[in-house]
């Protein structure tokens, strides 16, 4: 295994390899790979732009093609044992190659340019899907999966209603969803993210057994009495002001910054059971927190 090494020259290495690790070497082309019997690759950061080599080597299991240069991705599509693909970091943007890769299992397409999900229809063994960070705004085409664990954070999203029922962990953070009503009758859920959304609706989500571990951002307008925030879902209440964005407020607040965003207006109360108990926050200016995941 080469690890972090400068200059690889990949005609050198072994041939009966099974797991190849060449990351943050650089690396530019795969030109001398001849690797036929290899099972793992990781190629992670470097500046990998042709993966055409790659789509003779047919025994691959697993492969990591993170924060590299590569837009296509056409020559991995003969890779139909891969049961593990991480594009992460990429400017791929047509995702068709993928859809011959029934036998893949987990994949991860964060911080690329894709929009059209399509090709995923195919792929119904996947369970552990990554796809935040990119254009997306219809989910239709991941409806009959078996996914189980499905990140779609900081994309397009309004319509939630093709979530499949087999959802147990959902990362919908950053979207445009409005209603959460589809999400009420999802009963295998037991994590679940829609922060930073302008959600409206969350009595849909009263008496759902995995509520506690719910995290919800609201935007608040001035006849808003009370509501439910982060994994422990306390009540917030706010008498006679307008709240403008409270945001995901976690129950190990006392660790970290305080995970809320006021406006100018002046917070004469927020009564907050939680572990911590804050019981009286003044503020007369805007309270951010930078580092809010």
């Amino acid at each position: 295994m080469l690890q972090s090494c400068v200059n690889v020259k990949l005609n050198m290495v072994p041939s009966n390899l099974t797991k190849l690790v060449i990351t943050q070497c650089n690396l530019q082309t795969l030109e001398g790979i001849q690797l036929m019997n290899l099972k793992y690759l990781d190629l992670s950061l470097n500046l990998i732009t042709n993966v055409k080599c790659l789509g003779y080597i047919l025994s691959l299991n697993e492969l990591s093609l993170q924060a590299n240069c590569i837009s296509d991705i056409s020559p991995l599509s003969t890779l139909t044992n891969l049961q593990s693909l991480s594009l992460l970091g990429n400017k791929v943007t047509n995702i068709q190659p993928l859809s011959f890769l029934i036998n893949l299992e987990r994949l991860n397409l964060s911080r690329n340019e894709v929009e059209d999900l399509s090709p995923l229809r195919s792929l119904v063994s996947l369970i552990d899907v990554n796809l935040s960070f990119n254009k997306i705004w219809n989910i239709d085409p991941l409806l009959k999966l078996n996914v189980q664990k499905l990140v779609l954070s900081n994309n397009k999203i309004v319509d939630i209603n093709s979530l499949s029922e087999n959802l147990r962990e959902v990362y919908l953070r950053s979207n445009q969803i409005v209603h959460v009503k589809p999400l009420a009758s999802m009963t295998q859920i037991q994590y679940l993210d829609i922060a930073v959304n302008p959600i409206v609706d969350d009595q849909s989500l009263d008496g759902h057994q995995y509520r506690r571990n719910f995290y919800v951002d609201y935007i608040f307008t001035p006849s808003t009495k009370q509501v439910f925030v982060s994994n422990c879902m306390q009540q917030i209440h706010a008498k006679q002001r307008q709240l403008m964005n409270i945001r995901n407020l976690h129950r190990k607040i006392h660790e970290k910054r305080k995970n809320f965003h006021l406006n100018e207006q002046v917070l004469k109360a927020i009564k907050i059971h939680t572990q911590f108990h804050l019981q009286v926050v003044k503020c007369t200016s805007q309270l951010t927190n930078d580092a809010m995941q």
